[in-house]
């Protein structure tokens, strides 16, 4: 294909005020696909085009409104493109309109809302909808948690290809959520995922392979998987590489290594990472002992996983478990004093 030719026509229909001329030539753009990538000259033909109506091109420019690429950041303006899109019928404008109002992007967050509009493009079968969708009934955020309705979705989802969905329908398998337990559909989701990118995947292949799930257990295998979601900045790979260094599972032991890994995943804000990195400091594991330190990163760790910043399940149990450890470290400091 000529990409070069398509762009000197996107052009000519641009010129003329034509909006789908206008929204192919920003795509160009922003692509560097038959173009040099420019991102400001991205923004400019969107804008054009949204301008003259086209719904593809308000979804495109509130993105770029609301991560400031190739133009100046305003959730607020993103989130009235994406109103705008929406109301046209768009599914990317609904559901990104509905992230808007889950996490509050130019708006008051309104986890309701944002199920609504993630329900409408997920009937559109859009796949970042529908996982959204999904996402939302696993955990019950803005709608009654139903762990069936989620599977339906979550499939939906990893049938489109969006390796996020293909992620959480491997976990339903899993987990036995909304469908019956099988690990080795479980681990093949996860596959289809990891090898799109998706590090979420990959550490949760990591899972599969370090317990048995669905494949034969090996933790040089786990390791592997798990090292390549670490290298793609997964805080959840960061505490099990820790993991792995400090038991010496499908690789040397190594405390040191386990401390950094451990200490990238707490300042990462992650609840475990921050636990197992109190829990060096109140064992002097590679460090120097400093319990008052090991207190705080367990006070750290409980305020992580009640904010849900953390692969942490059972957030009650963490808790509880983490008390009954704080409990008795207070007491060692107190002997201390």
């Amino acid at each position: 294909m000529n990409y070069a030719e398509a762009v000197k026509w996107f052009r000519k229909a641009a010129n003329n005020g034509n909006a789908v001329g206008q929204y192919y030539l920003g795509y160009c753009y922003s692509e560097g696909t038959g173009a040099r990538k420019d991102e400001t000259e991205a923004a400019r033909w969107f804008r054009a085009s949204a301008e003259n109506g086209n719904s593809d091109a308000q979804c495109a420019l509130g993105s770029r409104y609301l991560h400031g690429i190739g133009i100046e950041k305003s959730p607020a303006e993103a989130w009235r493109l994406f109103l705008a899109s929406a109301a046209q019928g768009s599914a990317g404008g609904q559901r990104m309109l509905g992230v808007c109002y889950f996490n509050g992007f130019g708006v008051v967050v309104d986890r309701a809302e944002a199920v609504k509009w993630y329900r409408k493009a997920a009937e559109q079968r859009d796949g970042m909808g529908a996982n959204n969708l999904a996402h939302s009934l696993t955990l019950g955020e803005g709608v009654r948690r139903n762990l069936l309705e989620a599977s339906k979705w979550y499939k939906i989802s990893a049938d489109r290809g969006y390796p996020p969905g293909q992620h959480g329908l491997g976990c339903c398998y899993l987990l036995g959520h909304g469908v019956q337990k099988d690990y080795v559909k479980a681990i093949d989701w996860f596959r289809k995922a990891a090898e799109q990118g998706n590090s979420e995947a990959m550490n949760s292949m990591g899972h599969c392979y370090y317990h048995g799930y669905g494949v034969v257990k090996d933790y040089v295998a786990s390791r592997i998987w798990v090292q390549k979601s670490a290298e793609q900045g997964n805080p959840e790979a960061f505490v099990n590489l820790g993991d792995f260094y400090e038991n010496g599972f499908g690789v040397e032991k190594d405390h040191g290594s386990a401390f950094e890994w451990y200490e990238k995943a707490g300042n990462a804000g992650d609840a475990l990472g921050l636990y197992y990195l109190g829990r060096c400091y109140e064992n002097g594991i590679r460090i120097v002992l400093d319990l008052r330190k090991a207190l705080e990163l367990y006070e750290n760790s409980g305020k992580a996983a009640t904010e849900k910043k953390s692969s942490v399940i059972n957030v009650h149990n963490f808790a509880v478990n983490l008390e009954k450890r704080k409990l008795l470290l207070r007491m060692r400091v107190f002997k201390l004093s």
